[in-house]
């Protein structure tokens, strides 16, 4: 202002003759000066003419923002033409020179951070899309201010930081620009210095005609602070309105927007400094003191409100201190912990006023307070509970509130955390299939590492191929490898120093696996209708997979899956309800639903199986049977449900009886009954099905008649004592039993007493007969329809006659070696020696999949065969029955199946199959 006025008083001085020269170097210079403010004039009035269209302006930078024409200078002025605005140069320096000049808008300077982005909270919030930011260089080499960038502003991202249209280093304006020159660095490429200052030019009345809103116009003189105060001094005015005294706000301890408490005053002082220069008139100053409620270092912040509601201007802020008696010191400052501890942080306070505290932590990735400790308000101690998480810095700010919550004092303490040697992989379980290659992907963190090792299990399941850098910025690298057979192995990393000593390792799984693929048991399956088959199947690879069965025809059959364990064994259940042809299909696809493999099962569905009605026929109504004497009773039975036949007596005392033969394709059964006193008794046929329940009984009467008594007085004549020793009307009715009463009284002995009939599978008696034992506890499969597979409780001699052959009988009497046989009913000839049987063991335990043996040595005459029979199937599977007759010696070998508990009977035949001798033992499965 002086200096203006030191010119127009020189050039208003009278032009003498002898300085002619220094009289034309006035007049030359006072014509430029008029000719600069004229042209500025010009210029000025020329662009306050037009209006501003951003939208327009935006529209061209969107569509020409990579077209190649022109720098950055020259691309924002062509948006600036689309918009309207007939400002134009190459050189961002004119175009922010001739913006200044033209009266559209006004210029506010802004700060961006290091990152090189311009952030939301560093702009006023007047600055709309279609404004020009200019990179500014306050102090290049020649002194002069240095605009070295310019883009046209296009908003905000979801993080605050600008978005813009630039030409050089393109950018399209939907995504954050960052402007940094080739080396990473915020220097102006003309001096090299920091730069740090952008500027924006608004243009006020964006998409108006309406008429321009200046914003205020303001200083800070000064900010200090007291004892509870803070005081502050300026001016400020708005050009919109020069007489009237506006508001300025202060806020304590943060910006506006930020929570941080806010206090108006008016600018109504008496300031005939600011009416000088500016011409607005003599009231616009303030000094003022204000009561906070903050204490210590606090920033003072300061804005002009405009006086029209439009856009207000940041004056600035100042730091001060608000004196005051409140106290706070932490008692371990810094803090130092390891990652995982968790620490105590002790403080103590005092001052008037605290009602409350609150905190906040900078990063609370690396620690973070978990919970407050104990608060003794009288004593002014109190205790955080800190948790670290991973090695860095962070800091806790503990804040001392009154009852409104406003912040009275704050403390920060810094926290270090120190991490320990850590590898993180990205996944701890990782599977590719066999040949493709795969990333294990994973970070570390420690400090002295100066290399990185690795070690590999098994090469034959996972093959090491090559080291990648994934992310330098945030270490992760990866370890490349390539399946080679299906199977797992373990990828160990280890962290080194510079002589190749570990310092940590950590491991993670590698499963190479095959191609998917099913494997059935069966593709064709028949069956009748309400009948239901299994088929299992098992199904091979790992990785993620659905497995989906479905069927072309729901009509005639019913399907549902059942899935396996880590076997991959699954079962596919087929239940058939119409006759007809119909095809289950079984699918393997991947995670996004597409089929990688499928197999079908053919399914032929038959006519449903006829039932029979339940019955039982004896070939006699009643029989009479002489005491002591072997008989048998006949008969037959139907129905399909039949599963077990049963024996019992009303008189068990009475009558010893048993089974001598079942057929069960036939549908016959022989059963032998000895009596044992005169009379009458009754015995009794039950049918039962899987479960045990009764299906049908049926009884037949046994007549067993008084015996005579001898007449002593007069010698038996030799016809009379032949005919009594003649077998019973009841025994010649058996032909193929020709036993005399000494074998009958023998066999009988052997024979088990009549209550081990009972219907007890699991629990049989020591003395019950084998045969009547194995037919009562017979699994309920072993009496389904297998016409062509007796039942074990069959008669020893029918079982021999359907299942050997003379001429193997023949070889077995000459051959020493061990031959195999049935594992539940088998038989083989002996060499005649004394009677007897002995077993190695009474009872034998195995584990189910254990293997067991029973040997068996003999002696006997009239010995024709050997025979081995269960007292129940499932429990055990009989693997082999030798023989060595020429050592009197067998042996059975078994395995266990399932928990259970079986009797297994070993008996000598003569040649008439009649038992000689028998030698039981038992047999415990446990799991």
């Amino acid at each position: 202002m002086d200096n203006r006025k030191e010119n127009l008083s020189v050039a208003s001085q009278p032009i003498k003759a002898d300085t002619s020269s220094k009289v034309l170097v006035n007049i030359f210079l006072t014509i430029l000066m008029a000719a600069y403010f004229v042209l500025n004039f010009f210029i000025s009035n020329t662009y306050a003419a037009g209006n501003y269209s951003a939208s327009a302006a935006l529209n061209y930078a969107q569509i020409h923002w990579n077209d190649g024409k022109g720098l950055c200078a020259e691309f924002v002025s062509r948006c600036l033409n689309a918009g309207g605005v007939s400002a134009f140069s190459a050189r961002a320096t004119v175009l922010r020179s001739q913006l200044n000049s033209s009266g559209l808008g006004q210029e506010y300077t802004c700060s961006f951070s290091n990152d090189g982005y311009l952030y939301q909270n560093n702009v006023p919030s007047s600055v709309a899309p279609g404004d020009v930011v200019f990179y500014y260089c306050p102090r290049c080499d020649d002194n002069r201010p240095y605009s070295i960038h310019v883009v046209l502003f296009n908003g905000f991202d979801s993080s605050g930081r600008m978005k813009a249209y630039s030409h050089n280093g393109a950018n399209s304006g939907r995504y954050a620009y960052r402007y940094v020159t080739k080396k990473g660095t915020l220097r102006c490429y003309d001096c090299g210095r920091q730069i740090t200052t952008a500027h924006v030019y608004h243009f006020n009345g964006n998409n108006s005609n309406s008429s321009i809103n200046h914003r205020p116009t303001g200083v800070i003189d000064s900010v200090t602070g007291g004892n509870g105060t803070v005081t502050v001094g300026g001016w400020a005015f708005d050009t919109d309105d020069k007489a009237k005294s506006i508001q300025v706000h202060v806020y304590v301890g943060g910006p506006a927007g930020s929570g941080a408490p806010g206090y108006p005053i008016i600018a109504d002082a008496y300031r005939p400094d600011v009416n000088r220069v500016y011409n607005v008139g003599n009231n616009h100053g303030f000094s003022r003191t204000i009561n906070v409620d903050r204490r210590g270092s606090q920033k003072i912040y300061l804005y002009a409100i405009d006086g029209q509601n439009g856009p207000n201007t940041y004056l600035g802020y100042k730091t001060v201190n608000i004196s005051s008696h409140l106290e706070f010191n932490y008692l371990d400052s810094p803090l130092k912990m390891k990652a995982g501890e968790k620490k105590d942080l002790r403080f103590t306070f005092k001052g008037d006023g605290i009602y409350t505290m609150n905190y906040s932590v900078t990063d609370s990735s690396i620690a973070n307070m978990t919970s407050w400790g104990t608060i003794d308000w009288s004593k002014g101690t109190g205790a955080v509970t800190i948790s670290a998480y991973k090695g860095g810095s962070t800091k806790l700010t503990i804040n001392l509130l009154n009852k409104n919550k406003q912040t009275l004092y704050s403390k920060t303490v810094d926290i270090v955390v120190s991490e320990d040697y850590k590898i993180n992989f990205e996944r701890h379980i990782n599977k590719t299939r066999i040949g493709e290659e795969y990333k294990v992907v994973f970070s570390f963190s420690g400090s002295n590492v100066a290399m990185i090792d690795h070690d590999i299990s098994n090469l034959k399941i996972a093959e090491p191929i090559r080291w990648e850098t994934i992310d330098p910025s945030a270490g992760k690298y990866a370890f490349v490898v390539k399946g080679k057979s299906e199977g797992a192995t373990f990828l160990t990393i280890k962290l080194c120093d510079s002589n190749r000593k570990t310092l940590f390792s950590d491991s993670v799984s590698i499963i190479t696996y095959e191609t998917l693929a099913i494997n059935l048991s069966k593709d064709n399956v028949e069956l009748a209708v309400n009948d239901t088959v299994e088929v299992p199947f098992v199904h091979s690879g790992y990785g993620t997979y659905n497995i989906d069965v479905t069927d072309n025809n729901s009509n005639l059959i019913d399907i549902s899956l059942q899935n396996g364990g880590a076997n991959k064994d699954s079962k596919v259940k087929i239940t058939g309800k119409n006759p007809g042809n119909a095809t289950v299909t079984i699918k393997l696809s991947n995670s996004s639903g597409k089929t990688i493999v499928e197999k079908n099962i053919n399914v032929t569905v038959k006519e449903a199986h006829k039932t029979t009605p339940v019955d039982i026929k004896f070939s006699q109504t009643s029989y009479t049977m002489e005491e002591n004497t072997r008989q048998k009773i006949v008969f037959t039975f139907t129905g399909d449900e039949i599963c077990t036949l049963s024996l019992d007596s009303d008189n068990e005392s009475a009558l010893n009886y048993g089974w001598d033969n079942v057929d069960w394709s036939k549908r016959t059964a022989e059963v032998f009954v000895i009596p044992h006193s005169a009379g009458k008794s009754k015995l009794f046929v039950k049918l039962l099905d899987k479960s045990g329940n009764l299906l049908l009984q049926k009884s037949t009467e046994i007549i067993v008649p008084e015996k005579e008594t001898p007449d002593t007085s007069e010698e038996p004549d030799k016809d009379e004592n032949e005919d009594d020793e003649q077998p019973s009307e009841a025994h010649e009715d058996k032909p193929d039993t020709p036993d005399d009463n000494q074998d009958d009284e023998k066999q009988n002995e052997d024979e088990q007493p009549s209550e081990a009939y009972e219907d007890k599978p699991d629990t049989p008696d020591d003395n019950q007969d084998d045969e009547k034992q194995n037919e009562d506890e017979q699994p309920s499969e072993a009496y389904e329809d297998k016409p062509d597979t007796p039942d074990d409780n069959q008669d020893d001699e029918k079982q021999n006659e359907d299942e050997q052959s003379q001429e193997d009988q023949n070889q077995d009497n000459q051959q020493e070696e061990p031959e195999e046989d049935s594992p539940v009913d088998i038989d083989d000839e002996a060499e005649e020696t004394d009677t007897y049987i002995n077993l190695d063991q009474d009872e034998y335990n195995v584990k189910i999949g254990e293997s067991g043996t029973i040997r068996i040595k003999f002696d006997g005459n009239n010995i024709s065969s050997l025979k081995g029979t269960l007292s129940r199937t499932g429990v055990i599977s009989v693997k082999s029955f030798r023989t060595y007759r020429s050592r009197g010696e067998a042996s059975i070998s078994f395995t266990g199946v399932q928990p259970g508990k079986i009797r297994i009977t070993v008996k000598l035949l003569d040649g008439s199959k009649n038992i000689i001798c028998t030698k039981d033992a038992t047999i415990n499965v446990i799991k």
